[in-house]
């Protein structure tokens, strides 16, 4: 949708008397965003007047004689994970109209074939005309590198559209050239005649690939820990700026956080009570805490423990870690958290399937960077569905008495064997990406216990 706004955009400028700085920002930039380039840094753009990019070419490819010829950079070089595959030259359309001099193409020509670009394409624009020339199948394959091999008014951009991205977007552009490099082998091929030549070439070719096919996972890998620790941030930034109602709300749907969350949220306590107040503050109506308040309760008082220098209340903390660590799960907790296994296992049975199918038709045509690394999944889909569910049937397992808690558990501890055998059967199934660690809701209240409270106590290193 966006891209049909701005490429609608692009379509009714008007470029009287403009010049190229003109062109560069309200026609390349924005051409540029919609194939895909600056969106992520592995797609970036240098550009000619950039100060701190690695990018500068040392010397002209072509000296004339002895006479001394003008360094020049091209106006844009594209990249994808730091390769060049084509570069831009804009023109201003008050000098330089359509169909383009001789003299511009070679310009932009010298710089594809300079030994620190060695670019396949490049595109000469004015705005109102833009013409993309091969480069290097002129070299090797011997077309006319002065023939553009598309050529389009911005009139006509919509409508060709599709031609364009299909040659320059960051997920086509390798498409072509693999097309280009099957031609020259074949050409080097047919220059042998040794009937064992292609598959001595083939092997020649393909001998680094288990290399590059690691060094590929590498860089993915890095691409993934830096989006969870760009995340990360995003939401530690996002806890700054959250009042103290605001935390607790999100401690009232959710389940449990980061220790860092708790470190925001025990700093906005110390700001608003009396440090002797805390405790009772978090462990108030703890008997009628849902499941997931009481793995906060625990993590807050664990950080606030971890926090204070102050020994009485640090045993006071203790005290409470030792009457509530391994208590028996109570009926409201229960009742919670076998809703919880039934809503998780249902999903995975009647809506995973759905949801992977659409996933897997979506990923058919998804960028490389969320094929890859961004990869969706269903529990990301499904999961705040879950929380609010929760949310609402713990509200009303908080009206129940206690026969109607008992009755409801029983009623769920046979739905929950009805379907046990063939949500381990899905179980089995579900790919790595679709699972939480440790099962997640499928397994909440397992037993007589909340057996996660020791293992916060361990996550703080408190022993009690």
């Amino acid at each position: 949708m966006k891209n049909k706004e701005i490429l609608n955009a692009l379509k009714d400028i008007s470029f009287n008397e403009k010049g190229e700085s003109f062109v560069e920002q309200k026609f390349i930039t924005p051409l540029l965003e919609c194939l895909g380039y600056e969106n992520h840094k592995d797609y970036d753009v240098y550009r000619h007047g950039d100060k701190a990019i690695n990018f500068k070419l040392n010397y002209p490819p072509v000296e004339t004689g002895a006479k001394k010829v003008k360094h020049y950079n091209p106006d844009f070089v594209p990249t994808i994970r730091k390769k060049v595959f084509w570069i831009i030259e804009a023109k201003s359309p008050i000098s330089i109209s359509f169909p383009f001099n001789y003299e511009y193409i070679v310009q932009g020509l010298q710089y594809c074939i300079h030994p620190e670009i060695q670019s396949k394409y490049l595109i000469l624009s004015n705005g109102i005309d833009t013409s993309i020339y091969d480069a290097q199948s002129a070299l090797y394959l011997n077309e006319n590198m002065y023939e553009p091999i598309l050529s389009f008014n911005q009139r006509d951009i919509i409508n060709k559209w599709s031609d364009i991205y299909d040659l320059l977007g960051v997920e086509n552009m390798r498409l072509k050239i693999e097309i280009y490099l099957q031609k020259y082998y074949e050409k080097l091929c047919l220059s042998s005649l040794d009937a064992n030549y292609p598959s001595k070439l083939s092997k020649t070719l393909t001998q680094n690939e288990t290399k590059l096919s690691n060094d590929i996972k590498v860089h993915v890998n890095k691409l993934r820990a830096e989006n969870i620790d760009s995340g990360r941030q995003e939401q530690n930034n996002d806890f700054k700026n959250k009042s103290l109602l605001e935390l607790e709300d999100i401690l009232k749907i959710s389940n449990l956080q980061r220790h860092v969350f708790y470190y925001y949220y025990i700093d906005l306590l110390l700001a608003e009570y009396n440090e002797d107040k805390i405790i009772n503050y978090l462990i108030a109506d703890y008997e009628r805490m849902s499941y997931f308040e009481k793995e906060h309760c625990f993590a807050s008082l664990s950080t606030y423990y971890n926090t204070t220098s102050n020994q009485v209340l640090k045993e006071e903390m203790i005290i409470f870690f030792r009457e509530h660590r391994d208590e028996k799960i109570s009926l409201i907790n229960k009742c919670e958290a076998l809703s919880l296994r039934i809503v998780r296992k249902s999903y995975v049975l009647r809506l995973y399937p759905k949801k992977r199918k659409e996933i897997i038709k979506y990923l058919e045509t998804a960028p490389e960077l969320e094929r890859f690394v961004n990869k969706p999944n269903i529990l990301s889909q499904t999961y705040s569905d879950e929380l609010l569910t929760h949310y609402d049937l713990f509200q009303s397992i908080l009206k129940k008495s206690e026969g109607e808690l008992i009755r409801d558990i029983k009623l769920y501890e046979n739905f929950e064997k009805c379907i046990d055998e063939s949500y381990k059967k899905a179980e089995n199934e579900l790919n790595d990406y679709e699972r939480e660690l440790g099962g997640g809701f499928a397994y909440y209240g397992v037993g007589d216990k909340i057996w996660s409270l020791p293992n916060i106590l361990k996550s703080y290193n408190i022993q009690i």
